[in-house]
């Protein structure tokens, strides 16, 4: 790719972070026939319809560059990866998916849009203490501050949104704070299968992606046969006819045509899907061209965005002690990332450059020989001790 290219890569999936949490929210601020718009369900379902188009550009690519795909498919064989994995393989990191983006969306419904995307940063906690347990992954002592500063940042960011928000608000906001903390256990699972099945199978990307948006669209589809006749806990305002989820109350409300919110609403539903699905493309095409750890840190920069975005719509009101907790969580997760490197207390000795470097040079580093003849010849001249003890041994050799 030209440097034109990865630019505009990153800058794409950058945009498409930004409009898909902007999207959701604005579906969330809807309010249509006197009701907010709190659909968590539904959403998670147009979050798989754009995934499972994902599956689309799996065939289009197949189809394009057959030699290309069955290329990769003889390296993966060669490398012992197995093709052709059992679908039903797929429904274990989909649930957990499920799981995360509906739980999400309740989180997301009870605190600024901002703040949701911040917290979500400390994920990498709990994602590398899976890694660790699951995976057996080594941490170091980057790894170690990197994660501290998430810890730090992450309480400074919900310190500071407790204080802005009214008394009112504070318990559901506090609510709102836990649901997302929680979504981290249930999303470093699904990175854990995921790295696991990788390891295991071979599996264009898109194809995986698409595979999920399938068995997400089925998950969905048999939560909100459960969720539908739940009650609402009472701290949830505005749900939907009482219950966790209402299906016709989401197309009734997506499909009246009239009032303040539509049909923006209805527009905002449908670029969902299509935000979705480039998300997921870009951030693949970023994985495979460029590099995962491109990727991690291209998204580290989406909360400031979503931040500066709603700060200008006017959804929220600018908070310098949000913003250090951002910077913190920031610089750990650069840190834990080996993109920032700490001189001191050998926080570098262990990253990736500083290990394959020392590997290189012990590699290059040529074997150890002794003459000794010339050991003798250089002990006679240099220490005439030494020259006494080899010419004894010498003498009882010959003898």
């Amino acid at each position: 790719m030209t440097p034109l290219q990865i630019k505009l890569l990153l800058v794409a999936q950058i945009l498409c972070g930004l409009s898909s949490g902007l999207l959701y929210k604005q579906q969330q601020r809807s309010v249509v026939n006197g009701v907010e718009f709190n659909h968590p369900f539904m959403q998670t379902y147009l979050m798989f319809i754009g995934e499972a188009l994902c599956f689309a550009l799996f065939l289009v690519y197949k189809k394009m560059y057959p030699q290309q795909y069955k290329k990769e498919c003889e390296d993966a064989v060669q490398e012992g990866l197995k093709l052709n994995p059992s679908k039903f393989l797929f429904a274990i990191p989909t649930l957990c998916d499920f799981t995360t983006t509906t739980v999400g969306f309740f989180a997301m419904y009870m605190m600024p849009l901002s703040i949701n995307y911040m917290i979500n940063g400390g994920n990498l906690i709990v994602i590398s203490v899976f890694s660790v347990i699951f995976l057996k992954k080594v941490l170091y002592r980057h790894h170690y501050m990197g994660l501290f500063l998430n810890i730090v940042g992450l309480i400074i960011i919900g310190v500071s949104a407790m204080q802005n928000s009214s008394d009112g608000d504070n318990s559901a906001l506090l609510l709102g704070i836990i649901l997302q903390c929680c979504t981290f256990f249930t999303s470093s699972t699904q990175s854990v299968v995921e790295e696991k099945f990788f390891r295991n199978y071979h599996l264009n990307p898109f194809e995986f992606v698409g595979y999920e948006g399938f068995w997400g669209l089925i998950i969905t589809m048999a939560g909100l046969n459960i969720f539908t006749h739940i009650d609402c806990p009472s701290i949830i305002s505005d749900c939907p006819d009482g219950k966790m989820e209402s299906v016709p109350g989401f197309f009734d409300q997506v499909f009246t045509i009239e009032g303040e919110y539509q049909p923006t609403l209805l527009i905002v539903v449908i670029l969902t899907i299509f935000a979705i699905f480039f998300l997921n493309g870009i951030a693949l095409s970023i994985t495979k061209y460029l590099s995962a750890l491109t990727r991690s840190v291209v998204a580290s920069v989406v909360p400031f965005a979503v931040w500066m975005a709603t700060l200008a719509l006017g959804w929220e009101e600018f908070n310098y002690i949000q913003l250090i907790g951002y910077i913190i969580i920031t610089i750990g997760s650069l840190i834990y990332n080996e993109i920032i490197n700490i001189p001191v207390f050998n926080m570098n000795y262990y990253t990736k450059e500083k290990i394959a470097q020392r590997e290189k040079m012990y590699q290059e580093k040529p074997a150890i020989t002794i003459d000794l003849p010339n050991c003798e010849e250089d002990a006679k001249i240099n220490d005439p001790q030494l020259n006494n003890v080899v010419s004894a041994e010498t003498q009882q050799a010959a003898s």
